[in-house]
């Protein structure tokens, strides 16, 4: 993101009077969640608070997994919901993935295609498949030949159980290390599903966003700012 994030991580870019970290945690606290911990990479020493704060030392040469990876004592000790470090949502959206009752659900975005012709002049060069059957993922993360598959987007939030957890590293442990390395959350998913463990679909209609360019801080400062009371379908405030 160029200037954007050259002292600073993504994660406190702010929006709307706020950091994107700063949304996150209070939109966690007020669908109940109150144990908060976070995996720092880049200028990991920007990011402080009275939260538990993990590292990925590694955070040059690795992905998401990687980091995902420093949590996982966490992660098989109870319920956890994770969470990208780069997006904004509503409260409600927690509150709909703690109800859901599977191993791994994902919220998926049925009206995508809004937010993505915001930010893109081709949306769906951007997007990546992703195909429902009776409420379960059945394909996700590929590129999409036409609009027809992609049915919503993951938009970065996780519910996981234990269970789900160790489903997700038996599949890793069928990667060899360099793999694993460059993998990110949608291509675990992927890679799980693949090998028959269902994940869930939690669709939600908008209410959250994700800053990936200076475009999109752009495009939220000013839809943000608007006074004339027009509803945005991905305002994520509450």
């Amino acid at each position: 993101m160029g200037r954007a994030t050259e002292n600073a991580p993504k994660c406190l870019l702010e929006i709307a009077g706020r950091t994107l970290l700063d949304w996150q945690i209070a939109a966690l606290r007020r669908a109940g969640i109150e144990q908060i911990a976070i995996v720092r990479g880049y200028r990991a020493d920007s990011v402080t608070g009275p939260h538990l704060l993990l590292e990925n030392s590694r955070w040059e040469s690795t992905n998401m997994v990687r980091s995902l990876e420093q949590a996982s004592d966490l992660l098989a000790r109870g319920l956890c919901i994770v969470v990208y470090s780069d997006i904004a949502f509503h409260p409600e959206i927690i509150t709909r993935l703690l109800g859901s009752d599977h191993e791994i659900a994902i919220a998926v975005d049925t009206r995508w295609r809004e937010l993505w012709t915001l930010r893109f002049e081709n949306p769906l060069a951007d997007a990546e498949t992703l195909r429902l059957e009776n409420g379960r993922v059945a394909d996700i993360g590929a590129r999409p030949r036409s609009y027809a598959d992609v049915e919503a987007q993951y938009i970065g939030l996780t519910r996981l159980t234990p269970n789900g957890w160790n489903a997700l590293r038996l599949a890793l442990a069928t990667l060899p290390p360099a793999d694993v390395d460059r993998l990110d959350i949608t291509s675990l998913l992927r890679l799980a599903i693949s090998r028959g463990q269902q994940v869930a679909a939690v669709p939600i209609e908008g209410r959250w966003c994700e800053v990936d360019s200076e475009t999109d801080l752009a495009s939220y400062a000013r839809l943000t700012s608007r006074m004339s009371g027009e509803l945005w379908s991905h305002d994520w405030r509450w």
